[in-house]
């Protein structure tokens, strides 16, 4: 019982952390074709899903990893990403995903997902 509890806790307190402590909302930021462009995935989406999924979605604790750009490339490909995070909005979990983030996930994915 013991066990169950401590990792009930510990799943609860990775959730709680993944999430960003922003207030209110960001003003939404409309990106010009050059800007989509220039989303990459090591400056813009690697660092949000560093910080807002590979706290649960390790190799280790679901069974596949977004801690590499391999494992999230897979998702992308596969259109898993884009249905969770942009579509029916259950991910990352309890978090609040930013109107820039979205855009910035949207371009990059709309624009083949590449490792750039």
């Amino acid at each position: 019982m013991k066990k169950i509890f401590a990792t009930i806790l510990t799943i609860a307190v990775i959730m709680l952390a993944s999430c960003s402590n922003e207030k209110g909302e960001i003003p939404k930021k409309d990106f010009s074709p050059d800007e989509c462009e220039s989303v990459s995935y090591t400056l813009d989406i690697a660092p949000f899903v560093a910080a807002n999924c590979a706290g649960c979605h390790s190799s280790s604790f679901t069974g596949y990893d977004l801690t590499t750009y391999t494992g999230v490339k897979a998702k992308a490909d596969n259109g898993s990403f884009r249905n969770r995070v942009l579509v029916v909005k259950d991910m990352p979990g309890y978090c609040v995903i930013s109107e820039n983030d979205k855009k910035k996930i949207d371009c990059w994915l709309s624009n083949g997902a590449q490792n750039n």
